[in-house]
This record gives structure tokens, C-alpha cells and sequence, in this order.
């Protein structure tokens, strides 16, 4: 491991269970929030107050995000092998806000300040509340003083799918991370001692394990519990952002936690997804340290994989049709592709500013919108629902309108380029059942490098849609087709309430 940075500024706080020599060139950061739990439970009494994981929970997606390489990894002989998280030599700050006990929000929220203010570049966040608003939301509120302080911040979509409307975290300022399978299965065989039932106070059994077979089915597919979109909390922005793997992960375990006592595990949920997109993020706020978090999510959603290995459309299984192609409100844009995400061509980058000309336009109060910024002043001279997403998502909900009424959604966005100095790119656009769908210009000439060009998405539809969701994409495509930087479009007739 690489010496710890000199402006980091975190601790490794000793505790019940703890002690800060555990901490070392990988661990950097170790520390428990329980003030507000125990102040709004006065007779609460905490077994473990500190860092000490004991649930597995907290260990498991670290490890999944900046494990370091280990040599004879398995689960009770499945998945062997060296094992090691996205971003290997990435370094790691725990900040542990769940107790046994329970949790509470303010220790949410002074736990990610503590991180912003120790220095960590990467927040990742597997848990989540569901039909909260903004201004009200402890994850909201701290992670946008993150976005604003540069800290990158990957969320889990939540595990409620797989109908419509059920996501977590659907928050614009961070990535919101859906749950996708993988290409293996552990199988094992009980053989019952009677051949029949276990059914005798002293049965006899025994249990033959397998091995791990790879590649016997397609992957990646969206799973049946991954949380779907759109977003209760601000629906103009498309969510979820992207998938990543979050089924039968092996990762660390700590080996005090009953019933395994091992060191490794085997679970799934996008609380396991969340980390993957983490440890990306990692890897590119390294490669690109200019980029802000925006620039870094642009670059995941674009270059993102919209086929699974048989080069086929990613699948959505929720409802065990597995010949159904994963909508954007499933996928989000696709399956992460680190590699692809290092050289994105152009990206579209957001600051806080635009952030809070969208709550504007949302008719926020200017003391909710505070409550977000924590600032003393709010500027609504200029609020606009167009925020310069890599995503759009259009409503065609006007129930009451007549049928042959058509509606037109338009969106602007601005995307700047990263890659070479002179650049073209052509304008494709997958065609939509009922709508029609125009780009203007078609082809964005770029002279210099981090030149900023702008084009509008225009959609024509009915006012209420036949379907309840259709979806195509929009790229733009280099000369030499070296970049495609798509983005998703779903169309909808949804109707989904702001919380």
C-alpha cells in the first residue's frame, strides 16, 4: 500500500472492541457516530460503540470497493480464488452510523461531515430512506455539501423492486447504483438420510457441495429486488443512473459474526452494487483528478454497457420474463464499464449552482432549498427543470387531454470534450414506438479540448401515452467511432408524485 496522503486529516478512534493500532496504510479512518441515538433513547445502552463491525455489512462492501488482494478467498469452498475489491489500493475510512441498537439521522449527517472534513475523495453509501423529500432527507442534505467540496457519492437504489416508483436515494447530486446478476450459480445437493423427509429426532443427512459453474447463463441481467425508478423525491431526473454487480458477491466477513464465522461471504442487494460504482469512481477521481463528481458520473452513464456477454439486450427478470430488455428505470444507462469510462470522449458536467436552479424550479421554499445548501441566501432569479443530465426522462401523463392532443418535451444540454482537440461527432438516435424524436444541430464540432457545445432533444407524443414506459437512446458518435456516448431516454406515462 502507498503512504497515507499528507492532507488527510481522519483518526482511528479506539472503542469498545477496537483500538486504533488496528488501523494501517489501508485503513486510515475509523470512526462511530452514536450522539444522536443515545440522546433520543436516554436509557439506550450500546454494546459495541465503535467501529467494530458487528453485522458484516459494513465490512462486506468495503471490501467490495477497496479490498486488497487476497490469496485462497472463498466461501466454504465456492467462488475460490484471489479475491480484491474495484480499487485495490484505494485507501479506506470507515464511519460507522448503524448500531445493533439502532441508527439515527443526525448520525448520518455529522458522519459524512466528519468524512468532507477529513478528506476522503469517495463516499459510498449502501442504505437509503424511501419517500422522504429533499430538504428532509439526512443523505441528501450532507451529501450535497459532499458534491459541493468535491467528494464523489455512490448510493444503493434500494431492494424493493421490481415495480415502478419504489427507489431509494433517487437524489440528483448523487449516483444511484441498480443491482445486476452475474454469469455463476452455486449448487449443492441434500441428500435426506431416508431418501424421503427428515422427520426423526436423529436424522441422517449429508451435503454435497459443487463447484462454482461460470458462464451458464447470460449476465448481466437486472435482478427481481433491484428498486425501479422514477424518482418520488425529484422525478425530472431519470433514475436509477446505472447498474453494477449486485448478486452473489463474495467479500469479506468478519469471522466473530454468528452464524458463519468466516471470512469471507457470500450476499446480494444493491447495497453490494453501490461499492462496485464506488471503487470505479475511485479509480477515475485517480486517473482524472480535475473531474468533478458530475464529470465522473457522465463518464460511468455514457460509456455504460447496454448488451450482456451474448450481445444480447440486458435483461430485466423481475417478473420472470427473461426475454424482456431492461428498461432505464431498471438499467439505468447500462452495465459500468470502468475501462470505457477512463476515455468517455465528452462528458456533462453539473456544479452546485444548477443543482439548486432545479430545486427552483420545483417550487422548493427558499428555506427548504437552505436546509439543503446550508447557505443564508438562495438565487431563483433563473430556476429551470433542465438540468444537465446524461439521461432524460419525458411525461406523457396528461389523462384528461384529448387524445389527439400532441405534447412537446424539450430538453437542453451542454456536453464538453475530453478528448482530442478536433473532434466530430454525429448525432444517432434509436427510434421510440408513437413518439418522434429530433436532435438539433445532429453534429457537434469540436475545435479544443474542454470546448463546451450545447443541442436540444426535442420529443413529440401524444399527451397520454399508449405505454407505460418506452425508451431508446441518444449518441453521439465519433468519426472513427472510438467514443459513443449514449445517453438513455424514457418516455412515460407514470405519474409519480413529488414527495
Amino acid at each position: 500500500m502507498s503512504e497515507i496522503p499528507k492532507r488527510w486529516k481522519g483518526e482511528c478512534e479506539s472503542g469498545t472492541q477496537f483500538n486504533s493500532s488496528l488501523c494501517n496504510k489501508k485503513l486510515i479512518g475509523a470512526r462511530s457516530f452514536s450522539r444522536g441515538l443515545i440522546a433520543n433513547n436516554p436509557n439506550i445502552s450500546i454494546s459495541v460503540n465503535s467501529t467494530r463491525d458487528t453485522d458484516g455489512h459494513g465490512t462486506h462492501t468495503s471490501s467490495t470497493a477497496a479490498g486488497n488482494y487476497v490469496e485462497g478467498a472463498s466461501f466454504f469452498g465456492y467462488a475460490p480464488g484471489t479475491a480484491n475489491g474495484v480499487a485495490p489500493l484505494a485507501h479506506v475510512a470507515m464511519y460507522k452510523v448503524f448500531f445493533d441498537e439502532g441508527a439515527y439521522t443526525t448520525d448520518i449527517i455529522a458522519a459524512i461531515d466528519q468524512a468532507i472534513s477529513d478528506g476522503v475523495d469517495v463516499l459510498s453509501l449502501s442504505f437509503g430512506l424511501d419517500g422522504i423529500p429533499l430538504n428532509e432527507d439526512p443523505i441528501a442534505l450532507a451529501t450535497f455539501a459532499a458534491v459541493e467540496k468535491n467528494v464523489f457519492v455512490s448510493t444503493s437504489a434500494g431492494n424493493a423492486g421490481p415495480y415502478y416508483e419504489t427507489l431509494h436515494n433517487g437524489i440528483p447530486w448523487v449516483l444511484t447504483v441498480a443491482a445486476g446478476t452475474v454469469d455463476r450459480e452455486f449448487n449443492a445437493v441434500l441428500t435426506l438420510g431416508n431418501g424421503v423427509s427428515i422427520n426423526s429426532n436423529k436424522p441422517q443427512a449429508s451435503v454435497e457441495f459443487r463447484k462454482t459453474n461460470l458462464g451458464i447463463k447470460s449476465a448481466p441481467s437486472v435482478t427481481g429486488y433491484s428498486s425501479r425508478g422514477p424518482s418520488a423525491s425529484c422525478p425530472l431526473v431519470m433514475k436509477p443512473d446505472i447498474m453494477t454487480p449486485g448478486s452473489l458477491i463474495l467479500a469479506s466477513w468478519p469471522p466473530n459474526v454468528v452464524p458463519l464465522f468466516s471470512n469471507f461471504n457470500i450476499i446480494s442487494g444493491t447495497s453490494m452494487a453501490c461499492p462496485h460504482a464506488a471503487g470505479v469512481a475511485a479509480l477515475l477521481r485517480k486517473a482524472h483528478p480535475d473531474w468533478s463528481p458530475a464529470a465522473i458520473r457522465s463518464a460511468m452513464m455514457t460509456t455504460a454497457d447496454i448488451m450482456d456477454h451474448t450481445m444480447k439486450p440486458i435483461n430485466d427478470i423481475g417478473f420472470g420474463n427473461k426475454t424482456t430488455p431492461a428498461s432505464p428505470l431498471a438499467v439505468g444507462a447500462g452495465q459500468v464499464n470502468p475501462n470505457k469510462a477512463l476515455d468517455p470522449g465528452l462528458i456533462y458536467d453539473v456544479n452546485s449552482n444548477d443543482y439548486v436552479r432545479l430545486l427552483c424550479a420545483l417550487n422548493f421554499t427558499e428555506k427548504q432549498i437552505q436546509a439543503i445548501t446550508r447557505s443564508s441566501s438562495t438565487n431563483c432569479s433563473n430556476p429551470s427543470t433542465d438540468l444537465n443530465y446524461p439521461s432524460f426522462i419525458a411525461y406523457f401523463n396528461a389523462k384528461d387531454s384529448p387524445s389527439n392532443l400532441t405534447t412537446v418535451r424539450e430538453f437542453q444540454r451542454t456536453v464538453t470534450n475530453v478528448g482530442a482537440e478536433m473532434s466530430t461527432y454525429t448525432v444517432n438516435v434509436t427510434p421510440m414506438i408513437g413518439l418522434k424524436v429530433s436532435v438539433v444541430p445532429d453534429k457537434l464540432e469540436f475545435r479544443a479540448k474542454y470546448e463546451k457545445l450545447s443541442y436540444k432533444l426535442i420529443i413529440e407524443g401524444p399527451a397520454l401515452l399508449d405505454e407505460t414506459v418506452t425508451f431508446g437512446y441518444l449518441s453521439w458518435v465519433d468519426v472513427a467511432c472510438e467514443h459513443i456516448v449514449r445517453s438513455p431516454i424514457v418516455s412515460t406515462s407514470l405519474s409519480p408524485q413529488l414527495s
